[in-house]
């Protein structure tokens, strides 16, 4: 029996009205639902904590709007991981590449959509965990700005990073739900052209460079129809590089001061590698996050000087999914090359969207990043892109 990531079935829904009316949800288990526990992918955590008394607002606000929630998704243990693998629990089925891992930690959410139990998924991202698995399942996800929706009632894993986002197999529907989460930009910025970061193709797997280029090549195209310039080399690898060292400081500082205390009085029953690297943390000082946290703002103003404008073009993620019997090196090697690939954006805060594309039988996927504040700016461009059928 096929495992679609669905931990829990629901049946709620509380108007039969709005812009979602009858459209179906899951919720990612890090996120509360009024009257349940808030599991976090982990039993010892089930255990020691009460159920929730109010529905997260990400949650309610979809629910205002007519939706209809039927369960609670798979998360990797406190959201701690890519991988997708879970080892209380069986391993998510991918639609796309079966046998694979899914991508975490909002497996379930997309197992869930891209085996149609429903329309669409809620999730969370800090390090990639929307986008990833959303382009191993062939979905589209979308991270927002950082605060665009409010994290109120949710399992934290680094504050300063994580964000609600969503998952569709349709654009429009992804288009739909943020209408309802994000609302309207406010002040947004005034876009120039479209550009690739092409030193980050050095990460890119070689296989997959070749249908990536293609799409680059039918995207820069669109600079012209827009009435934007024409594309600029920009040179980011340094920058991720950085980024990914100085967000792993900061999120494990993040990660140890919300969990520690309760991690060192439960010893719960965890996969060996995330109790590993989440007792890791413990280990990061008070300075070298201060440092990371002020390095970061730096790294912000350069970004925006870099990207002023722009809307950037890069792979999501570096190769097809590992097997779902990877090696561990094989799947920390698999991770870290994806934390450097989402890095920007989990790192400064800025909104990207997974677009999948067809290629022979599978879908890959490439990204959008925009700055700060121009999410509902993503969606209409990768709408764009979709209208002018680059992603067949």
């Amino acid at each position: 029996m096929i495992f679609n990531g669905v931990i829990e079935q629901l049946d709620i829904q509380t108007s039969h009205k709005g812009k979602l009316k009858d459209l179906t949800f899951v919720a990612k288990d890090l996120l509360d639902i009024k009257g349940l526990v808030t599991g976090g992918g982990n039993p010892d955590w089930k255990r020691t904590h009460a159920p929730a008394t109010n529905n997260c607002p990400a949650l309610q606000a979809l629910l205002d709007e007519g939706a209809h929630l039927l369960g609670k998704s798979l998360t990797d243990e406190l959201a701690f991981s890519l991988d997708g693998l879970n080892v209380h629990y069986p391993v998510a089925h991918n639609p796309n590449f079966p046998g694979c891992i899914t991508g975490g930690s909002s497996s379930g959410s997309a197992s869930a959509v891209a085996n149609n139990f429903c329309d669409f998924a809620l999730g969370t991202d800090t390090a990639g965990s929307v986008r990833v698995p959303s382009a191993y399942c062939g979905i589209y996800g979308m991270r927002p700005s950082h605060s665009r929706i409010s994290l109120e009632g949710t399992i934290p894993l680094g504050t300063t990073f994580d964000t609600i986002g969503f998952m569709s197999k349709s654009l429009d529907l992804l288009n739909q739900v943020g209408s309802v989460l994000l609302r309207q930009d406010k002040q947004a910025p005034q876009m120039r052209q479209i550009s690739l970061a092409e030193d980050c193709l050095s990460i890119l797997d070689q296989s997959w460079h070749r249908s990536f280029l293609e799409k680059w090549s039918a995207v820069s195209n669109l600079n012209s129809q827009f009435g934007f310039a024409a594309n600029k080399k920009i040179e980011l690898k340094s920058d991720l590089d950085s980024f990914s060292e100085l967000f792993n400081y900061a999120r494990g500082f993040e990660a140890w001061k919300a969990h520690g205390e309760w991690f060192e009085q439960t010893n719960p029953n965890m996969s060996a590698s995330i109790k590993q690297r989440f007792s890791s943390c413990r280990n990061i000082s008070e300075n070298d996050y201060q440092s990371a946290l002020t390095r970061r703002a730096e790294s912000i103003k350069s970004i925006h000087k870099k990207l002023n404008g722009t809307f950037l073009f890069l792979p999501t993620v570096r190769s097809k999914p590992p097997s779902v019997n990877a090696s561990e090196d094989e799947l920390l090697q698999n991770r870290k090359a994806n934390i450097l690939l989402n890095s920007l954006a989990s790192f400064c805060g800025l909104p990207q969207i997974s677009l999948p594309y067809k290629h022979k039988e599978k879908k890959f996927a490439f990204s959008l990043v925009g700055p700060s504040g121009s999410d509902m700016q993503l969606l209409a461009l990768a709408r764009f892109i979709e209208n002018k059928d680059i992603l067949a």
